[in-house]
């Protein structure tokens, strides 16, 4: 008899209108937020609603939440040095869903990897401002190819890696999951995330009254 309601593809601030709405009109055991693009919105809702316990990707620790993001940094890192390699035009190319505090760390990641391996390596950023738009993500992907050479690509969205590696041939980090069996063999690596223990262990903790925050 458990109930489930699923959001997708919110900004911020639509995305605290509706947990506020969900919290204020019917008991919620449970509140998910599954992108580090939402981690403002999570101290928000933490600070305003300290009795409703929250499950984060990517937001600092609070009393009543549970972050289970890894360092994806390090995996960030590891993508910049791997392009600075590969790169014949020495411009690498990020996509980025929206520009938050969690995407800019990532940004300082990849920049540092790559002027680690190549202090004359160029990062180009782009935004898409949404969560999913395979078309808005597939031409971004090829207007950073075409407009300033980018021949190394990394990207959250599988929409934009596949343009780079099957269209432009160009090499990509896979990100969340292999994207090998979604893009083809140009991807370098893919950092992959095993979320289905965590989901699972916490979700437990609400229905026996175990839940603690503060912990990642």
């Amino acid at each position: 008899d458990a109930r489930c309601q699923i959001f997708q593809s919110l900004d911020a601030q639509n995305a605290t209108r509706i947990a506020s709405e969900l919290i204020e009109s019917e008991q919620v055991d449970l509140l998910a937020f599954t992108s580090g693009d939402f981690a403002e919105t999570v101290l928000n809702i933490s600070a305003k609603y300290p009795n409703q316990k929250l499950l984060t990707a990517g937001a600092r620790v609070t009393a009543n939440s549970i972050n289970i993001t890894p360092r994806a940094y390090e995996g960030y890192y590891l993508g910049g040095r791997a392009c600075a390699m590969v790169s014949n035009t020495k411009k690498i190319g990020y996509m980025g869903l929206t520009p938050t505090s969690n995407t800019f760390g990532i940004v300082n990641a990849i920049y540092a990897g790559m002027k680690h391996v190549d202090p004359e390596a160029e990062l180009y950023v782009m935004f898409t401002n949404d969560f999913y738009d395979p078309l808005l993500e597939s031409k971004t992907a090829d207007y950073m190819v075409r407009t300033w050479d980018v021949d190394c690509g990394i990207s959250q969205s599988v929409d934009a890696n596949a343009m780079w590696a099957n269209t432009h041939e160009i090499p990509v980090m896979g990100f969340i999951s292999d994207m090998r069996y979604q893009v083809g063999e140009n991807v370098m690596f893919s950092v992959t995330y095993t979320w289905d223990s965590f989901y699972y262990d916490i979700t437990q903790q609400v229905l026996n009254g175990t839940f603690v925050g503060n912990r990642t």
